[in-house]
């Protein structure tokens, strides 16, 4: 009897655990997850700034406060060896500039780096290669100016005479300040001087020697 009795309550076990077991199975614990879904907000250092770069540097040299910067130190020193320009061109040409609203004036110096080389060259050099490349089909445009105005205007294809005119009427408004001269534009805005590096650095040494001697 007592062994019918223990064989039940050893099956009740039994059936109890099983169904204990079973029943965990059917209701699992929620499962980790363990990527998480990324941020929908972008992190900060690809964030858009509120004032662009290239403002922010403009902002910046605006607000320096230089009583004498190097490109207008340059230009006056190459305007002693210009003894045909007029009393007070260069004020009458920063206040053609401000007029246009053009904030960087005087940082704006690479004009003055591009033509150094230029001025280890004989003044009659220059003019005789400038005649030269004029009267052909060759995309040059050639301005004459004369007593303060444009006297001339001619060269480039046909369809270059928009920019013709348009050169003409951008040097209009400060050309009364301009002494008598002769000018090349290249219409197709593409360089075409073309100078091994031994004779630029040549150049330069002579046209910074010559401009230190000259100031």
């Amino acid at each position: 009897m007592r062994t019918q009795r223990s064989v039940v309550w050893l099956g009740t076990f039994v059936l109890v655990s099983l169904f204990l077991i079973c029943f965990r199975g059917s209701n699992p614990s929620p499962a980790v997850n363990v990527f998480p879904s990324p941020d929908p907000r972008p992190s900060a250092i690809f964030q858009r700034p509120a004032i662009p770069p290239n403002a922010q540097l403009i902002e910046q040299t605006t607000n320096r406060k230089v009583a004498q910067p190097d490109g207008f130190i340059l230009l006056h020193r190459l305007s002693r060896m210009l003894s045909s320009i007029p009393i007070g061109y260069w004020h009458a040409n920063r206040k053609t500039l401000a007029r246009l609203g053009v904030q960087l004036i005087d940082e704006y110096d690479t004009i003055y780096h591009a033509l150094l080389p230029f001025w280890a060259l004989e003044p009659k050099t220059i003019r005789e290669r400038a005649r030269e490349t004029l009267g052909f089909d060759n995309s040059m445009i050639g301005i004459l100016i004369r007593n303060g105005s444009v006297s001339l205007a001619e060269g480039g294809a046909y369809e270059q005479s928009w920019q013709r005119s348009a050169t003409v009427k951008m040097i209009k408004t400060f050309v009364e300040y301009l002494p008598d001269m002769d000018l090349v534009f290249n219409a197709l805005d593409e360089p075409r001087v073309i100078v091994p590096n031994e004779d630029l650095q040549r150049l330069v040494a002579i046209a910074k020697d010559r401009i230190s001697q000259d100031t």
